[in-house]
């Protein structure tokens, strides 16, 4: 409810004649507000040319509150107030982030100084940049704070036309967003794990799996796309970008390309990329890495005809068994239905090509990535509802909505005799 509050606040303050040049429909201001709470990045106007400096403001302010989570700004306000925090909003808390932590008092504060601290050195490197290269200083102060918040924040948003094309060789924009999106995606709890020196099971399995994530990104964009959309530049900047893409996929959505000029195969690398997404605890959406993870494991213990799924010397309990599974089929559920309705709402009999940027579209909706190619502006008033209601699942996560039936009922469950059923 406090992210449909959110949006719906943000939806009001952008349809103020003050915050675009040209107007803006209801629909679309309540598209971009939900694509920025949700910080997903998918836009039906240009960031940069369509919105004033307080439209901008307003959306950064969304990114800002949608990427550390408005449950946890009201657990500040209420530790500023000093009111005793109730016992459902610790078990909404432990759950977001991990039951290692019961000092939540002392983790929110972290989470929010670790923020700060992250995008402010962000900001700065980037203003370093943009200052001597012909921005002027309030516009590069600008646009460094609300790149950085956006890269963080795994949101996407930018203020230039193309997103980062025009940076597609510059090293130096391209290692700090890289930095920021993966500093953003690993999760709040795998910083304290790092700074205690005492890496939990969980902080293992986000830093392997993510990294494992990257680097087959970056080696499977890298070939598809070598004499394809890469064909005439150097080898360095084909690795830069397929670096940036596989990172960037993980729920971020900048481009440094045209992803138009990319072949099938690398979009569907990227589709998959954006369907796992960031880890728990994260700015980042999709199933999260720890989901994935313990999915397969537990499709491959059953396979070799194991009851129990064993990982760095540790057992996953059952009830994580159970959740990662509601989780994954929760979520290729939303993502078929997306899909399904997307064809449904387009106007024009679907072609190979249409029905292919429709469900890269629904992808990224769900992940809350933000990446496009070319179908966002196509979109019919029912096409955007939907995609709006994929960014809201995919924000909210199919988690909360599932410790959500399960706190709200009460009543004991009756275990009546087993008895087996044929399966395969």
């Amino acid at each position: 409810m406090s992210f449909i509050i959110a949006i719906v606040v943000g939806s009001v303050l952008l349809l103020l004649p003050v915050s675009t040049y040209n107007g803006i429909s209801y629909i679309d201001a309540l598209f971009t507000s939900t694509s920025a709470i949700c910080v997903t990045g998918l836009t039906v106007l240009d960031t940069g040319k369509d919105f004033t400096f307080f439209g901008k403001t307003v959306i950064l302010i969304l990114i800002q509150l949608g990427g550390l989570g408005i449950m946890t700004f009201s657990v500040l306000f209420l530790i500023f107030l000093k009111n005793k925090m109730p016992w459902n909003a610790k078990i909404a808390i432990k759950s977001t982030y991990s039951e290692k932590y019961f000092d939540l008092k002392l983790l929110i504060k972290n989470i929010v100084i670790a923020t700060v601290v992250i995008e402010l050195t962000g900001a700065f490197l980037l203003f370093v940049y943009f200052y001597f290269h012909d921005l002027k200083f309030g516009n590069a102060v600008f646009v460094s704070i609300f790149h950085s918040v956006s890269a963080f924040c795994n949101a996407g948003f930018s203020v230039f036309s193309n997103s980062l094309i025009d940076f597609q060789g510059n090293w130096y924009i391209n290692i700090i967003i890289m930095c920021l999106i993966i500093a953003g995606g690993i999760g709040f709890t795998v910083y304290l794990d790092i700074r205690q020196k005492s890496l939990s099971l969980h902080s293992k399995i986000v830093l392997t799996v993510s990294g494992l994530l990257i680097l087959t990104g970056t080696v499977a964009i890298f070939f598809s796309e070598y004499s394809n959309a890469f064909a005439g530049t150097d080898f360095s900047n084909k690795l830069l970008v397929s670096l940036f893409q596989s990172v960037t996929a993980r729920t971020a959505g900048f481009n440094t390309i045209d992803l138009n000029k990319f072949k099938d195969f690398s979009l569907i690398v990227i589709m998959l990329l954006m369907f796992i997404g960031a880890s728990p605890g994260s700015c980042g959406g999709g199933v999260k890495t720890t989901t994935f993870t313990v999915f397969w494991l537990t499709l491959f213990a059953t396979a070799r005809g194991r009851d129990y799924i064993n990982i760095f010397n540790r057992t996953i309990t059952k009830e994580i068994i159970f959740k990662s599974f509601a989780i994954m089929l929760i979520s290729i559920t939303a993502l078929l239905l997306g899909i399904l309705a997307l064809a449904y709402f387009d106007p024009t009999p679907m072609n190979r090509l249409d029905f292919l940027s429709s469900t890269f579209e629904a992808f990224s909706a769900l992940g809350t990535v933000g990446l496009s190619i070319g179908y966002t502006h196509k979109l019919t008033l029912g096409g955007k509802i939907v995609i709006i209601i994929l960014m809201y699942i995919g924000r909210v996560g199919p988690l909360t909505l599932i410790l959500g039936l399960r706190y709200r009922s009460r009543k004991h469950m009756i275990q009546y005799a087993e008895e087996n059923v044929m399966l395969g």
